[in-house]
């Protein structure tokens, strides 16, 4: 776009080009083909209905030297591309396998964060059943410095902060 159409600067027509393709672009409905080149005397306006895409001169002709009609052509099919790609990404069925796989996702984790649960009640478990036997009471000489329900206290606060840092980083390591 090398010329100036009404008080519009190349830099202004092509920043609105490119918010009617990005509005077009958003309608899921919009159809690439029906895009279409109306030639006038002095211009060729590309179209969707009775939105004007762009209008091509014939000084936006000469820098690329071919014909406004069939640079406003090239121009059409660059959008019809750009279009179709657009509605490729975000189709339907696009959105669906994206939906899909974030269910599949909760799933792995909620199964994941059940496991850990589990696991933890067995530790837990298993803590509780060593004291007396392997968690007794720390002394020195006649002196308590710790008692066996403070030292089993601890090893469980210990195992439960564990538990608490793998479900803070596991999801941070689930491939993206």
């Amino acid at each position: 776009m090398q010329e100036k159409i009404l008080s519009l600067t190349p830099e202004d027509r092509a920043s609105l080009i490119s918010a009617r393709l990005a509005r077009l672009a958003k309608n899921p409905l919009f159809k690439a083909d029906t895009i279409s080149t109306v030639e006038g005397e002095t211009t060729t306006d590309i179209t969707t209905g009775e939105i004007i895409i762009m209008t091509v001169t014939e000084k936006d002709a000469e820098v690329p030297g071919k014909p406004r009609t069939e640079l406003a052509r090239n121009y059409e099919e660059i959008f019809r591309a750009a279009i179709t790609e657009s509605n490729n990404a975000y189709s339907i069925r696009s959105i669906s396998i994206g939906a899909l796989y974030a269910l599949l996702a909760t799933a792995v984790l909620v199964a994941l964060l059940i496991a850990i649960a589990r696991l933890f009640k067995k530790v837990v478990a298993k803590i509780n059943s060593c004291k007396g036997t392997k968690i007794r009471t720390i002394r020195f000489q006649s002196l308590e410095l710790l008692q066996e329900d403070r030292n089993e206290a601890f090893i469980i606060t210990v195992a439960n902060t564990l538990r608490n840092m793998l479900i803070l980083i596991l999801p941070k390591d689930a491939p993206r």
